[in-house]
């Protein structure tokens, strides 16, 4: 049973995406070939980053959206990244579910504004090979961390209540943006 803290959605909100082989040996590979410099337990966590990408991209698609190409290996940060249309999203691998605070990546290069536009929050349950999509945070330094967020670090603790936003709503305002997009095209 996942334990939640009092401020996160209720734990049937979470949306479960099963991982093909195909997915999990992807990120073996990835790991190896692409970070082979890493001590284990780095290229482990780098692994779990990779499965939870491919699951927030398989999430995505079986939505309807474009999710574009990703941020793989993740930037120095830590931070591995997804685009839909304009809007980034930074993943956010819960180690333990039982962490009241996770570690949010604040810096990532290639991003015009230095932070991704929402958070998502994952557990990745490689044994069974599915990632659960929990929870998301809109980027909004004031909310998360109060006055004075401009002298944050890299890298800074967040509480896990923080995020909010129901893995619908998520998708409702990615959605959104897709549509307004589409339509300024037309």
């Amino acid at each position: 049973a996942m334990a939640f803290n009092p401020g996160s959605p209720a734990p049937g909100a979470a949306v479960k995406v099963h991982l093909s082989a195909a997915d999990v040996t992807w990120a073996a590979q990835s790991c190896q070939r692409l970070l082979p410099n890493l001590s284990g337990e780095a290229q482990w966590q780098q692994f779990l980053s990779a499965l939870a990408l491919k699951g927030l991209e398989q999430w995505l698609w079986s939505c309807g959206l474009r999710p574009q190409p990703t941020l793989w290996p993740p930037i120095p940060s830590g931070e591995s990244l997804c685009r839909v249309k304009n809007c980034s999203l930074g993943l956010v691998v819960q180690s333990s579910l039982s962490e009241d605070t996770v570690s949010l990546p604040l810096a990532a290069p290639g991003l015009e504004q230095g932070h991704a536009d929402f958070y998502i929050l994952v557990e990745v349950r490689e044994e069974m090979n599915q990632v659960v999509i929990l929870a998301g945070l809109q980027y909004n330094p004031i909310k998360v961390f109060g006055q004075g967020a401009a002298a944050l670090e890299l890298r800074d603790r967040v509480p896990v209540d923080a995020f909010d936003q129901l893995p619908t709503q998520i998708l409702r305002h990615l959605l959104a943006v897709e549509e307004l997009m589409n339509a300024e095209l037309a």
